[in-house]
Parts: C-alpha cells; sequence; structure tokens
C-alpha cells in the first residue's frame, strides 16, 4: 500500500529519469496478440429495450387541462402509502406525548 511520502518520492524520481517510467507500458507479445484479436472482434451486445417516454419536444406542446387525469402505474398500493403514513404519524403521536409528560 502506497501512501502520499511514496506517491511523491515515485514523481520526483520519475522527473529526474531520461526514459519516464509512467509512460512505459510493457506487454508481453500474447498480451498484444490478445488485445490485436479482441480489437478486430466485432463487439455484440444488444442494445437495451428502450421505454417509450415523452420527449420534452412532445409534451411541451400538450395542453395542462388534462394534467392529473391519468394515474401512473405505481406497484406501490394505497394501503401501502396509508399503512406507511398511519405509522409515522402514531410514532409521532407518541413522541408528543412523552414530551408533554416530561414538561410537566
Amino acid at each position: 500500500m502506497k501512501d502520499m511520502i511514496d506517491e511523491r518520492n515515485f514523481r520526483e524520481r520519475s522527473s529526474r529519469s531520461i526514459v519516464k517510467g509512467y509512460n512505459v507500458h510493457y506487454m508481453t507479445q500474447e498480451e498484444l496478440a490478445m488485445q490485436q484479436q479482441q480489437e478486430e472482434e466485432p463487439k455484440e451486445t444488444p442494445e437495451p429495450e428502450k421505454e417509450e417516454a415523452l420527449e420534452p419536444e412532445e409534451w411541451a406542446d400538450a395542453p395542462s387541462v388534462h394534467y392529473g387525469e391519468n394515474k401512473p402505474t405505481d406497484p406501490v398500493t394505497q394501503e401501502q402509502i396509508a399503512k406507511i403514513l398511519g405509522e409515522r404519524e402514531e410514532q409521532y403521536m407518541s413522541m408528543l406525548h412523552e414530551e408533554l409528560d416530561k414538561q410537566e
């Protein structure tokens, strides 16, 4: 593991050398051949499926009269939301009662 002093020493030593060590990349013939072979092979990566999202230009001219009429498809149900908010409200009320009891 190198610390800042080791890095500083390496930079100073490299700056004084004729052939800069950080510019020399040593590769074996096998590594060089493998790299050339990989560059020649066409990479076939499947493109991810794009969702049909509206571009800003498409919805910029749309009137906002119908805004909010279509509900977004959300995996979280209203019951789950009510449960979470109910838990928070219960915690908040219990905390309030505790604080009021401490002040009395």
